[in-house]
């Protein structure tokens, strides 16, 4: 499990379901930096079951789906939003230790 000490960060820790490998966050890399200056309606969208984020003109939205079902407060404000280079350098450091870890 990712563990994060930060609160302010706390939603990335949604991304620590096993099925990574290098070329799935590459292709998320890649979609993050298609997506820096689309509008909203044209943004990127990913998720799993815990987080789901959204990239676009104005950087990468963070929604804790986890906190929200539990606080029962969908479509409330994101909980981290990271520019799009914060957050390509998180993915490139999960992708080294990824391929690392396989």
């Amino acid at each position: 499990m990712i563990e994060i000490s930060e609160q302010e960060y706390s939603v990335l820790q949604g991304f620590s379901d096993t099925g990574w490998n290098v070329q799935k966050i590459q292709n998320i890399i890649h979609k993050i930096q298609e997506s820096k200056n689309d509008k909203w309606q044209d943004r990127f969208t990913w998720g799993n079951e815990d987080v789901i984020l959204y990239s676009f003109e104005e950087g990468v939205a963070f929604y804790d789906l986890l906190k929200a079902r539990a606080q029962n407060m969908e479509g409330k404000e994101q909980d981290l939003i990271l520019s799009h280079d914060e957050f390509i350098e998180f993915l490139e450091d999960f992708k080294q230790f990824v391929a690392e870890n396989q």
